[in-house]
């Protein structure tokens, strides 16, 4: 099967759309074709005109994939110019009717049906490696729409998760979205903690962090924990079969904090309390892989002349 996907630049976009074709490459074979959106310009235009902007020297598509609000018209038109299917990720800017099929995430509640596939949360091309028992993973955000950042609740929630782990190699990270001021106060909470003893490996800010690393530690530990506001890394944690916990942070109230929160309520997640000691690494019983699970409603959705193609 040849696809066409569109890429607007920005790699979690373009992570969604990687992780669905490694997945769908494990039921036909395919040949995929990236495209630059940058390189299709005046996309309603070539709709319009049902003609590409430029000449495109790929195999003609039976799927035409783009993620992010840039790739909607560049989808459209190519798929209105080759006949290919149109398939976009994430809830559309556009009218649903305009595409094909599309994947939402559930904190969009859409309706499932045989056009629409219902994710819990973004899909990503995490893979699970020989787990190490005794590797941990912090995944620290900041800022963010959802939840009411707070530098002391996570310092002090840290120190007493550390603690109560001393079995634990933890490794660290952070966001660009984590505040300076926090920062500052983790290295030095992070200095104490070995002097004392305790098991810090690592400690990567977002501006040092290495291309891959986070994937690599991910697919090695055997527990992740992330401050409530990295979404994609809890998602990601799931994948990659970590037990995952959330540290305890104020809701905004949004619908995607409300999906964070029902992911405890369906012991997909753990939450953080104080008087818990259940802070072992132990691998998820069920995987969850929610790009696999999309390819496998993609298969059983295209027409068999698509994949066939």
């Amino acid at each position: 099967m040849n696809i066409w996907y569109f890429s607007d630049n920005k790699p979690g976009h373009e992570n969604q759309i990687l992780g669905l074709i490694d997945q769908l490459k494990y039921h036909v074979t395919i040949q995929a074709d990236r495209i630059n959106c940058a390189d299709y310009p005046h996309a309603f235009t070539s709709w319009l005109l049902k003609r590409h902007p430029k000449e495109i020297n790929y195999a003609t598509p039976s799927l035409i994939i783009g993620a992010g609000h840039r790739t909607h018209w560049p989808v459209i038109a190519a798929s209105r110019i080759t006949g290919a299917k149109s398939l976009i990720l994430m809830t559309p800017s556009l009218p649903l009717w305009m595409f094909d099929y599309v994947v939402a995430p559930e904190h969009d509640h859409l309706a499932p049906n045989s056009k629409c596939f219902i994710s819990m949360g973004a899909l990503n091309r995490m893979k699970a490696a020989t787990k190490q028992a005794d590797l941990g993973l912090i995944l620290l955000g900041g800022e963010s729409k959802h939840f009411i950042w707070d530098d002391k609740s996570i310092i002090q929630q840290i120190h007493h998760l550390v603690t109560k782990t001393p079995h634990i190699k933890w490794k660290i990270t952070t966001s660009r979205r984590t505040p300076k001021s926090f920062c500052h106060q983790l290295e030095n909470l992070l200095e104490n903690l070995k002097e004392e003893f305790y098991q810090i490996d690592e400690l990567v800010f977002a501006d040092q962090c290495p291309k891959g690393w986070l994937q690599q530690q991910m697919s090695c530990a055997s527990i992740s924990w992330s401050t409530p506001d990295s979404v994609n890394m809890i998602y990601e944690s799931l994948t990659a079969n970590c037990w995952v916990g959330i540290f305890s942070l104020d809701s905004k109230n949004t619908s995607v904090s409300d999906s964070i929160l029902s992911m405890i309520d369906k012991q997909k997640i753990n939450s953080f309390s104080y008087d818990s000691v259940a802070y072992q690494g132990a691998t998820q019983e069920q995987m969850f892989n929610e790009a696999e699970r999309c390819a496998r409603w993609l298969m059983a959705s295209l027409p068999k002349e698509v994949i066939c193609d």
